[in-house]
């Protein structure tokens, strides 16, 4: 039987490169490669414009850059609070949604707690 893992308790990680935009306050690019598969790797080489930029908010900004493998969901959702304050109520599942695409999207691992 599978266990359940508690979404707070996971440690979310990058999987790709990304930009940062000047500007107040600032904003982050995330560099998506315009095809993942492998057998598509030889036309990634070859293209002008091998990425897409994703253009997050200042939310997304913010979320992105903490997931750095090291903080729990619960930290950064507790340092959105800090740093937004009741612009980003309800914090639980407004982040638990956005973690979950870019977990969906592959931009982003999601890795057990550590014991």
């Amino acid at each position: 039987m599978k266990a359940e893992r508690n979404l707070l308790d996971m440690r979310p990680s990058r999987l790709f490169a990304h930009e940062l935009r000047d500007g107040d306050p600032l904003r982050v690019t995330v560099q998506v490669p315009r095809f993942r598969s492998r057998w598509m790797a030889w036309l990634q080489r070859r293209l002008r414009r091998p990425h897409v930029g994703l253009h997050l908010d200042p939310i997304g900004s913010s979320v992105w850059l903490q997931c750095d493998g090291q903080r729990s969901v619960a930290e950064i959702g507790r340092a959105l609070q800090a740093q937004f304050g009741q612009q980003v109520e309800p914090i639980w599942d407004r982040l638990s949604l956005f973690l979950r695409a870019l977990h969906q999207g592959r931009l982003i691992g999601l890795a057990p707690p550590q014991p």
